[in-house]
């Protein structure tokens, strides 16, 4: 039964040397219990409720104390490693429920007109930010556009992380059948490059800018020039003339 008035209460065990009488009695009156002198050593019990009490009356005497484990501290210890694990738990629940969205949606590929046009047939179809990823059927929006846009000769739907990245490749007509000069439309570095009729200036693996001359004297249909080319955080190969 007083263990179990300990654990409610709380209880402090104090070993002190050299308590004086006059301590003794002041400490009677903080409810302190069992109290055993051997020589000039002498041990007692008090509550953890006059423990800071008692250690000032104790401040210029050599002492030691043990706190047993009582409800504060067993609450403490809980609240403790309650919060910690809630805490760490509260992140992944959040993590996962966070991962099922989207939260950017990128074009690569069109021209400013085709791609807000894109865009907005995205949105109105349910691509757009917070969307769900496992409601967006890739393919079928992928077949819609190049059913759409008759420009678009192929699109790819793609998620990576939280973004959905919609890449197209887009026929280009020249109608002037004569030979021209052949640019970079974007930064890159060279794969493939075949050329027919025309000088090409830059082999595979040159790193070329936006707006580089490429090929010379050359037919636009007779020219494949495939590179690397970085968006943002995302890398593709694709026709850059």
């Amino acid at each position: 039964m007083s263990k179990i008035k300990g654990f409610f209460t709380g209880e402090v065990c104090f070993n002190v040397s050299g308590v004086s009488v006059s301590i003794l009695n002041k400490l009677r009156f903080l409810g302190v219990r069992k109290i055993k002198i051997c020589g000039e050593r002498t041990s007692f019990i008090v509550t953890v409720l006059h423990a800071e009490t008692v250690k000032r009356l104790l401040r210029n005497l050599e002492y030691s104390c043990a706190e047993n484990m009582n409800i504060i501290r067993g609450v403490n210890f809980f609240i403790n490693r309650f919060v910690l694990s809630a805490a760490v738990l509260l992140c992944c629940v959040v993590y996962l429920f966070a991962d099922r969205f989207i939260y950017s949606v990128q074009v690569i590929g069109a021209d400013e007109k085709l791609q807000t046009e894109i865009n907005q047939y995205l949105y109105s179809n349910g691509v757009r930010r917070y969307a769900l990823k496992q409601k967006i059927l890739r393919d079928n929006i992928a077949d819609a556009i190049t059913e759409i846009y008759k420009t678009v000769v192929h699109a790819n739907v793609r998620i990576y992380g939280n973004t959905a990245v919609i890449t197209v490749a887009v026929a280009e007509y020249n109608p002037v059948k004569a030979p021209q000069n052949l640019y970079a439309r974007y930064d890159a570095v060279i794969k493939q490059i075949w050329v027919s009729g025309g000088i090409a200036r830059v082999g595979i693996g040159d790193v070329v800018k936006k707006g580089d001359l490429l090929v010379e004297n050359a037919y636009i249909d007779k020219v494949v020039i495939m590179g690397e080319v970085r968006f943002n955080s995302f890398v593709f190969d694709m026709n850059i003339v």
